[in-house]
């Protein structure tokens, strides 16, 4: 049997749960759905209560249900939450037709959760006829769209100035930086000459040169879901982001997406709070600051299955902090989905 009945404190009731027909890496685990409804809702779970901007897709597909895909594992203390959006009710149907909820637990493994995580917005069950999957999709694009700047938040940063970088070592007399292709040590050199504050480097520094450099960053999160842990719920944001560096005659740009995982984020607050203008702003010069963005970016160009987790955002003392207590939840997840890593690629 895929499904039984749990007693659950948060409803005071019973609710039927599922069970993964194929177990994943962690062991068991208990899944089950709670609607949401289109706009912003907030759910209990766990005893944490979790803000979850949802995308208004009803407007443009009127069938369109939204809701919490919730995962409690059995071995570790975690339960994962993920925001699902549907072209029609499906809730009675996983309850009630037992080939449908197996084929649906199967799609919907957390390997593939969390590799959708990483390249989309948000988990998605459309319907099979071509010409409805079309319209489905154009609906959901429809009401990303409006949600820029409503729940999906944007920001930006621009900086210049003149930084010091390593000469080319077969050439000294060539303009052109070094290519040594870590573009993050060329934002060390950025921040470091702009803040004029040290950056740790775990190499030793060549002869230098200065060049005219400007940095752009640009990127918008969407909150997608979250993973409760105990005492603490940590935001999932699916983020896409930019940024250009310019140094001297040298340009480089990267483009990406991320699953990025953050604690401590007030979000109702920073998306229409009071002040929430410039509350928005810190909060994007702290992230760009933390590099949190290119660094995850490099330790994970294959797009593997991985819980990226940013930190606590500290917005009193103006910088991401290191939680090593939560970190361990995600080190330890990340080694049982994808084996053999090293030790902290959680952080």
């Amino acid at each position: 049997m895929l499904k039984t009945k749990i007693y659950d404190p948060n409803i005071g009731a019973e609710r039927i749960v599922f069970q993964r027909p194929v177990q994943e890496a962690y062991g068991p685990s208990w899944i089950w759905l709670q609607p949401l409804e289109m706009g912003n809702s907030t759910i209990s779970v766990e005893g944490q209560e979790i803000w979850l901007p949802v995308l208004n897709i009803k407007k443009y597909y009127p069938s369109a249900r939204c809701y919490a895909l919730i995962e409690k594992l059995s071995k570790m203390p975690m339960t994962m939450v993920d925001v699902i959006y549907s072209h029609e009710e499906i809730l009675d149907r996983l309850e009630n037709d037992e080939g449908y909820l197996e084929r649906f637990l199967l799609e919907f493994s957390r390997t593939k959760i969390n590799r959708l995580n990483l390249v989309s917005p948000a988990l998605t069950v459309a319907p099979q006829g071509q010409r409805e999957k079309r319209a489905f999709v154009e609906a959901m694009k429809s009401s990303i769209q409006d949600g820029f700047g409503n729940i999906i938040v944007g920001i930006e940063s621009n900086a210049s100035g003149k930084v010091e970088l390593p000469e080319s070592e077969s050439d000294n007399k060539s303009s052109q930086v070094k290519e040594d292709g870590i573009v993050l040590e060329f934002i060390k050199d950025f921040y470091e000459a702009i803040s004029g504050k040290p950056v740790k480097r775990q190499t030793a520094q060549k002869p230098k040169k200065f060049v005219e450099g400007v940095l752009t960053k640009k990127a918008m999160l969407m909150k997608s879901g979250a993973i409760v842990v105990p005492g603490e719920n940590v935001g999932k944001y699916y983020t896409n982001y930019f940024m250009r560096i310019e140094l001297g005659e040298d340009v480089k740009e990267i483009k990406d997406t991320l699953g990025l995982h953050i604690e401590g984020v007030d979000d109702n607050v920073l998306i229409t709070g009071t002040g929430f203008d410039e509350r928005k702003k810190k909060f994007g010069d702290i992230l760009f600051d933390s590099t949190i963005l290119e660094t995850f970016s490099s330790l994970n160009p294959g797009k593997e299955p991985l819980l990226m987790f940013g930190g606590r955002y500290n917005e009193d003392v103006g910088k991401f902090e290191v939680d090593r207590r939560v970190g361990q939840y995600f080190d330890e997840l990340n080694a049982m989905i994808i084996p053999k890593r090293p030790a902290g690629d959680g952080r």
